[in-house]
């Protein structure tokens, strides 16, 4: 897109997300940050944090808190790990789907698809804060192993295929899509972050793989303070494939329902957000394994720099294939931040 067309999609792409957060008192305007040099803002007057515990994981200490989201209610759970040195820059993760929870993958399970990427990031210098998903366990692999939908062995993040369920629910009576309630829930957490006086706020990041990278970039949108995004795992190109073959005999339709909703498709589309995200820096990534990357790399990928391209930034993209699936690599996300926010 020339950067005039650039211009209006990317304005339509975040009219969609504010929109999901309109609900029955709207706006959803109310959740943005525009200004990225105050350290406290007026999305802190939404919330109500509630301290919970204090634990030790593998030597790591780790503040434990819920947040009420007061427009819709949401308790959330988030956790925050600081590093010896402070103030120190900050990373706010977004978890994908996952079988024992976002917090757990994120902090303390080393060995799950998400490699407990906030630990490794505090252990590196950050003050890393880990956002809990809002539906208290409807969209994980739990869901899915009482056998509705796709099992547990489809892929190592779950089939992220109950949308349809809780959605359905949700608009039935008039509430907020749910992509809206956790991206209000993902704001506050990183104005969170930002408040404390132990994170220097003109230094974050956010990272997610899969359904959390699709996170990290609906916030990179809509709040300034953003200042790079790891984005992992979440390139998606439905009909492609389909596409190439000369009949569709084989053809069963879409299985990601939140295409499926009114107003989801809008935010469920991780291509639509991905090329609006530019000129912020960004690492995207894939596992060579991982069947997006398989799938569709020869669509994707040139199309990501090309649109960085047009706007004269390529090279705040980089873009990294590891060799394994769909997972978060360690390294090269430490790496990225602590060049990309001047650590």
């Amino acid at each position: 897109m020339s950067p005039e067309k650039f211009r209006t999609f990317r304005s339509e792409i975040i009219d969609a997300l504010l929109s999901s957060m309109d609900g029955p008192e709207g706006p959803g305007s109310r959740w943005v940050v525009e200004n990225n040099t105050t350290k406290v803002s007026h999305i802190l007057d939404r919330i109500e944090k509630a301290f919970v515990d204090t634990v030790t994981v593998k030597d790591t200490r780790l503040e434990l808190y819920t947040i009420k989201i007061k427009d819709t209610e949401d308790i959330v759970p988030i956790a925050l790990c600081l590093p010896t040195q402070t103030p120190a820059p900050g990373i706010i993760l977004y978890s994908g789907h996952t079988a024992e929870g976002g917090l757990r993958d994120l902090f303390v399970d080393d060995d799950s698809y998400q490699k407990a990427m906030a630990r490794r990031l505090c252990e590196a210098g950050f003050a890393t804060l880990a956002v809990e998903k809002i539906d208290s366990g409807l969209m994980t692999m739990h869901f899915q192993r009482r056998g509705e939908r796709f099992t547990v062995e489809r892929e190592p993040g779950g089939g992220a295929d109950d949308e349809l369920e809780a959605a359905t629910t949700l608009l039935g009576v008039g509430d907020y899509l749910i992509p809206g309630r956790q991206l209000m829930a993902n704001i506050a957490a990183l104005e969170i972050l930002s408040a404390d006086p132990r994170v220097d706020h003109t230094r974050i990041g956010a990272a997610g793989v899969s359904a959390g990278g699709w996170m990290a970039l609906h916030s990179a949108l809509v709040n300034a303070r953003i200042k790079a995004v790891a984005n992992y795992g979440g390139m998606w190109s439905y009909l492609e494939a389909t596409m190439e073959k000369p009949d569709y005999k084989d053809f069963q339709g879409i299985t990601d329902f939140t295409q499926l909703i009114p107003g989801i498709w809008k935010l469920g589309d991780q291509n639509r957000f991905v090329l609006a995200v530019p000129p912020l820096v960004m690492q995207i990534g894939y596992g060579q394994l991982d069947h997006p990357y398989t799938t569709y790399k020869k669509y994707f990928f040139p199309v990501v720099g090309q649109q960085y391209e047009m706007l004269g930034a390529r090279g705040n993209l980089e873009i990294v294939t590891h060799k394994k699936g769909h997972e978060f690599p360690p390294a090269p996300i430490i790496s990225f931040f602590k060049r990309r926010l001047n650590k």
